[in-house]
C-alpha cells in the first residue's frame, strides 16, 4: 500500500468519526467516507502507457468482443492484432517517438487503431473536430507541425483546400465503411458514390500525398524490425505525452490540450475504483467523440480498460440518442444532458422496457434539477431502478473530475444539484477567485483541481499553462475557471463558468445559475438560460434575464407564466439576484458539443437592445 492511499484511509476514517477536521474541503477529504473499502485496498493505478493498460485488460479476455461496428464484432484479441499491425506500419512509413500525428475524423475503429498504435511506438495523436472551420483545423496542424495526418475520406475536399498552407506531407485516409460488414459496406460505398455524384464531390485522389490507411497498413505491416515488448515496452512511458485535445475555441482562443498516459488511465482507473456496476462483455455506447477529452477518457479507453464491448457510433445527432438507444441495448452510456432531454420526449421509447440499462452517465454541461427528476422518473417507470449519475471535469483534467458513482442512492434535493465528489486520483480545493485564497465548506468559489488527471499544459504555450496551473502547498494545481462550492458532507455543487457570473452596476456577484434552478421549476418552462447583458443606464456592470423554451402548448399562457416566474424569483432569491426580463425563444441554442450557446444569446440580446429595438417576448 503506498503512503498516499494509507493517507487516505486516515482522513477516511477521520471523516467518518468527525476527527481532526479543518473546515477545508481539500484538507479533511471528508468525501473518503463515501469509498467503499475495496477502493483502497484494490489494485493501484500502474504506472503503463495507454496501450498496454489496453494489453493488460485484452490479454484476460481475449474472446471478448472489444468493438461491436454496426454488426461487426472485433473480439480484444482482433483488435490488439490490429493494433500491432498498425504500430509495425506506422514504424516502417517512418513515424517516430514523440512525432505529432494529426487525427481528423468521428470514431471508427481504424481511429482506435491508429491511436494506440501510436501510442505503443512513442508518438502522438493530435485529435481534432472535423466540424472545425478550415481556419481552426489549419491553425492546429501548423501549431502541431504535423507532417502526417489521417482523416476521414469525405472531408477530402475541406482539407485539400488548406493542406497547401500547412506543413503535411502525406494524408492517410479512412472511410467508414472499412470495418462495415460486407454487405453494409457494399451499400456504404454505393451511397457514397451516388451523394457524391448528385453533389458533384470530387472522390479522394490516391497519390503520393493522400493514401488509404487501410492499404497502407496492409503494404507495410511486418517489414520492420520493430518489436516492442507486449506490457514492458518502453517506447512510451506513464508521464510522456500521449493525446493532443484541440478544443475548438469557441469561447476563448483554441488550445491544444496535452494529456499524458497517466492522465487518461487514471480516468478507467476512477470508474473501477467507483464500484462502478459492470461486468466484461456489457456493452457501452460510445457516443462522445475522441476529439473532446470527455470522448477519450470516458467514452473510449475507460470501457477498453475495463472490458467493456464498445458499441461506436461515429457520428451522433441527438435527436437520434432514444432510437440508438431502443436499437443497441447498450449497459452504460455516458453523455450530455441534452441526449437525456430527447429521451424524454421520444415516443421512440415510451413502450420500451430499459432494464437492461446499468449506468446512465451525464457530463459536459449543466443538468438541471427538472431534467435530472425527469430522467430519474422516466428510468424507474421504464424498468430501470438506477439513477442518473451526473458528473464534472474538464478536458485540462482528461474530462472527469468528480462524479456520483460514489455516493450511493438517495432521494434528497441534495442529489439533484450535486455533481458527487472527487474521483479517486482528484482532489477538489475551493478557492476565492480574486485573492486565490482557500475557502471553506458551503463557501462559493473557483475549483482547483490536483491529482493524476491534471493536464501536462497546453502545448507550446507555457505562458498559458501557467497562468492555470500552480503549485499550492507543494501540489500542483488546476485552475479550471469554474465555480463550485463543497457541501458539509463533501459533496460539491457546479455552478457554471467564472465568465458566466454577472457582475451587477454595483459590483453585485450574481450566478446566473441560482437564476435558472428556479425558471426551471414552472411547468410552463421546458428550458431555460440565463445571461448578463449590458445595462444602458450605467457604464459598467450588467443585469441577469432569462431566455425561456416553454413546453409546447401552452405559448398563450406567456403573461401569466412570467408574472409567476416574477413572484417565484422574490420568493427564492435576494430582490437584486431576480432577473431583470424574460425572453421567450423557439429553442435554446446550443454548440457543435450539444452546449447551450450563450454567447449567442448574449450577442443576440445585446444587439438589439442597442439599436434601441423594443423586444419583444417571442423571438
Amino acid at each position: 500500500m503506498t503512503f498516499e492511499t494509507r493517507n487516505k484511509l486516515k482522513l477516511r476514517m477521520n471523516a467518518k468519526d468527525g476527527v481532526n477536521q479543518t473546515n477545508y474541503p481539500h484538507l479533511d477529504q471528508r468525501h473518503l467516507k463515501y469509498y467503499d473499502l475495496n477502493a483502497f485496498y484494490g489494485e493501484e493505478l500502474p504506472d503503463l502507457s495507454i496501450y498496454e493498460m489496453l494489453v493488460k485488460t485484452a490479454k484476460k479476455h481475449m474472446n471478448v468482443v472489444a468493438i461491436d461496428f454496426y454488426g461487426r464484432k472485433i473480439t480484444y484479441a482482433e483488435m490488439i492484432k490490429k493494433i500491432d499491425e498498425y504500430a509495425d506500419a506506422f514504424k516502417n512509413m517512418g513515424v517516430k517517438k514523440g512525432e505529432i500525428v494529426t487525427i481528423i475524423s468521428p470514431n471508427t475503429p481504424e481511429v482506435f487503431y491508429s491511436i494506440y498504435a501510436l501510442n505503443k511506438i512513442g508518438a502522438v495523436s493530435s485529435i481534432i473536430d472535423p466540424r472545425n472551420s478550415n481556419d481552426r483545423i489549419k491553425f492546429h496542424l501548423n501549431e502541431t507541425k504535423s507532417k502526417r495526418a489521417i482523416m476521414l475520406d469525405v472531408l477530402y475536399p475541406k482539407i485539400d483546400r488548406l493542406i497547401g498552407d500547412t506543413n503535411l506531407k502525406e494524408v492517410y485516409t479512412i472511410s467508414i465503411s472499412d470495418s462495415l460488414p460486407f454487405g453494409l459496406n457494399f451499400l456504404q460505398k454505393s451511397k457514397t458514390l451516388i451523394e457524391n455524384c448528385r453533389k458533384r464531390l470530387p472522390n479522394c485522389p490516391k497519390n503520393d500525398k493522400y493514401k488509404s490507411l487501410v492499404k497502407e497498413v496492409s503494404k507495410h505491416k511486418g517489414k520492420s524490425k520493430f518489436k516492442p515488448r507486449m506490457i514492458t515496452g518502453t517506447y512510451s512511458k506513464k508521464d510522456d505525452l500521449a493525446i493532443i485535445i484541440n478544443t475548438s475555441g469557441t469561447t476563448a482562443a483554441p488550445k491544444g490540450v496535452m494529456l499524458s498516459n497517466d492522465n487518461i488511465n487514471a480516468v478507467a482507473y476512477n470508474y473501477i475504483k467507483s464500484g462502478m456496476n459492470y461486468d466484461v462483455g456489457d456493452r457501452f455506447l460510445g457516443i462522445m467523440p475522441c476529439f473532446v477529452a470527455y470522448g477519450v477518457g470516458v467514452g473510449t479507453h475507460m470501457p477498453f480498460a475495463l472490458g467493456l464491448t464498445n458499441v461506436v457510433i461515429p457520428a451522433l445527432k441527438a435527436e437520434e440518442f432514444p432510437k440508438i438507444v431502443v436499437k443497441n441495448k447498450p449497459n452504460h452510456f455516458a453523455g450530455v444532458p441534452t441526449h437525456y432531454q430527447y429521451l424524454l420526449e421520444s415516443p421512440v421509447v415510451r413502450n420500451k422496457n430499459l432494464n437492461y440499462i446499468k449506468t446512465a452517465a451525464a457530463g459536459g454541461d449543466v443538468f438541471d434539477k427538472k431534467c435530472k427528476r425527469g430522467t430519474n422518473e422516466f428510468l424507474h417507470n421504464h424498468g430501470c431502478d438506477n439513477k442518473v449519475k451526473v458528473g464534472y471535469g474538464s478536458s485540462e483534467n482528461a474530462g472527469v473530475a468528480a462524479s456520483q458513482f460514489y455516493i450511493g442512492e438517495s432521494t434528497s434535493e441534495n442529489e439533484l444539484s450535486t455533481v458527487g465528489i472527487p474521483v479517486y486520483y482528484t482532489n477538489i480545493e475551493i478557492v476565492d477567485p480574486e485573492t486565490g485564497e482557500s475557502l471553506a465548506y458551503n463557501e462559493e468559489g473557483e475549483i482547483v483541481l490536483s491529482g493524476r488527471g491534471v493536464m501536462l499544459g497546453y502545448f507550446n504555450n507555457e505562458e498559458l499553462t501557467n497562468e492555470v496551473i500552480e503549485y499550492r502547498n507543494g501540489v500542483r494545481s488546476l485552475h479550471t475557471g469554474d465555480l463550485g462550492v463543497i457541501a458539509s458532507d463533501g459533496t460539491m455543487q457546479f455552478l457554471g463558468r467564472i465568465k458566466r457570473l454577472i457582475v451587477g452596476p454595483d459590483g453585485h456577484k450574481i450566478f446566473p445559475k441560482m437564476i435558472e434552478e428556479v425558471v426551471i421549476n414552472h411547468k410552463y418552462v421546458k428550458s431555460c438560460a440565463c445571461v448578463g447583458v449590458k445595462d444602458s443606464h450605467h457604464v459598467n456592470g450588467a443585469v441577469p434575464v432569462v431566455f425561456i423554451e416553454m413546453v409546447p402548448g401552452h405559448e398563450s399562457e406567456v403573461d401569466k407564466m412570467i408574472e409567476e416566474l416574477k413572484t417565484m424569483s422574490l420568493q427564492c432569491l435576494p430582490e437584486r439576484d431576480v432577473a431583470q426580463d424574460y425572453q421567450i425563444i423557439e429553442k435554446i441554442p446550443l454548440t457543435k458539443n450539444e452546449k447551450v450557446d450563450y454567447d449567442f444569446l448574449i450577442d443576440k440580446y445585446n444587439n438589439e437592445y442597442r439599436e434601441g429595438m423594443k423586444l419583444s417576448r417571442i423571438i
